[in-house]
């Protein structure tokens, strides 16, 4: 991994409860004004948060994965309102992740050592989560606090196990080809080569424990996605 260092943004410590990031989700599809959007996301969240710091910070960090419109990872937000059948078939929390790991670095990094170190070992000890990630910030102090709350967060929205301060990744398949096609054009809008084999499609950390279900066709299908051939004449997934 050679991501370039970052700052942790505000707001990336927090820890994310699914219900929470569904209600920002649902808001977001069902509330074309951003601004009444956000309001409502406020209200919601005094019923469901105690402590005034600790409500605006997770405010904050709904909103940017969200309810914000005008930043690089808008067009990925606005693909999936052409989805089939939302928001009720498909599992929501894949959806999270997908922006998550666009968002906020700290997840990046964090998803990305987790999905690499459960290659390599069943159960992924939470202080080599926290050394890896380390190296890449520059405000080390405040990391094992961060990816502890994304470990916590993860966990809760059924990707990732914790027991006795080890990690292990959950099985989850991915049937519907909108959502697998989408996923998939997220891993692109978080590699900076904007383009995958279909081998280190199968082995892209990113995925933690997510099956994709024919994922060929998913791409042939897709608006978003292209199979083509690179220089070495292996077949890439490139967006179009």
């Amino acid at each position: 991994m050679t991501r370039e260092s970052k700052e942790l943004s505000v707001g990336a410590d927090r820890f994310l409860a699914l219900e929470w990031a569904n209600q920002a989700f649902e808001l977001y599809v069902s509330t074309r004004d951003m601004l009444l959007a956000r309001d409502f996301l406020q209200v919601y969240l005094e019923t469901q948060i105690d402590g005034k710091e600790s409500r605006r910070k997770t405010y904050n960090q709904l909103n940017r994965l969200w309810l914000s419109d005008k930043d690089a990872t808008a067009p990925l937000r606005s693909g999936i309102l052409s989805f089939a059948n939302i928001p009720f078939d498909i599992p929501l929390s894949v959806l999270h992740l997908g922006l998550a790991i666009n968002v906020f670095p700290i997840y990046a990094e964090t998803v990305q050592v987790v999905g690499t170190l459960a290659r390599i070992m069943d159960s992924v000890p939470v202080n080599a989560i926290i050394d890896r990630v380390i190296e890449r910030f520059s405000n080390p102090t405040s990391i094992p606090r961060a990816v502890t709350r994304v470990l916590q967060t993860l966990n809760n929205w059924g990707f990732i196990e914790t027991q006795e301060s080890k990690v292990k990744t959950l099985h989850m398949e991915l049937v519907n080809e909108d959502l697998v096609s989408w996923y998939i054009l997220a891993m692109l809008f978080s590699n900076p080569q904007s383009e995958t084999t279909l081998q280190e499609l199968d082995n892209n950390p990113f995925k933690l424990g997510i099956n994709f279900l024919h994922p060929r066709k998913a791409i042939g299908n897709s608006n978003d996605l292209t199979l083509a051939r690179n220089f070495q004449g292996l077949e890439v997934i490139r967006k179009k």
